[in-house]
């Protein structure tokens, strides 16, 4: 809201401190690519502050590195993340993973068996709070746990798609 406010004036130059932060992949990727979308339209300059290398990887034409409020490099975006030259960038550039990632060893037991999961929060409305639909956030979702593994979800919310109520899920 606040980006689309700023750029109601038509801006020679926008400042965006961390717009990005907090929000879902998706969402993230669609303001980004709005942003540059804007930016060609209007011919606008941007000055991005953020933490996420990989957003300033993609996005920047030049790029100033920070330290403890200096800049301790500055170059563009090609050149600094091909060749840094300052330690304090030659770390955080080394920071970022890489790589595949390392396989987890099988643990043994299941702890959980979920099958076609299905979460749905009741829409209410109207003075007596009705449910007149349902939210569904989690569909037809089937996975299994096992004693010391960790499971991430990861994903966006459709909104508006009805509920069945079926599914299950056991333990042992």
């Amino acid at each position: 809201m606040m980006i689309a406010m700023a750029l109601l004036t038509r801006p020679e130059l926008l400042i965006a401190d961390e717009p990005t932060t907090a929000l879902d992949v998706s969402v993230q990727a669609q303001i980004l690519q709005l942003l540059r979308e804007l930016q060609g339209e209007l011919n606008m300059g941007m000055l991005f502050i953020t933490h996420n290398l990989s957003i300033v990887r993609k996005l920047a034409h030049r790029v100033a590195v920070m330290q403890n409020g200096r800049c301790v490099e500055k170059n563009n975006a090609a050149t600094l993340f091909a060749s840094p030259t300052h330690p304090y960038t030659q770390k955080l550039l080394n920071s970022e993973p890489s790589g595949d990632p390392v396989p987890l060893p099988e643990p043994a037991s299941t702890l959980l068996d979920v099958e076609q999961l299905q979460v749905a929060f009741p829409i209410r409305k109207g003075i007596l709070k009705r449910i007149v639909d349902h939210n569904v956030v989690v569909k037809n979702i089937s996975f299994t746990l096992r004693a010391g593994e960790t499971l991430g979800f990861s994903g966006r919310v459709r909104f508006r798609e009805k509920h069945d109520g079926t599914g299950a899920a056991a333990t042992d």
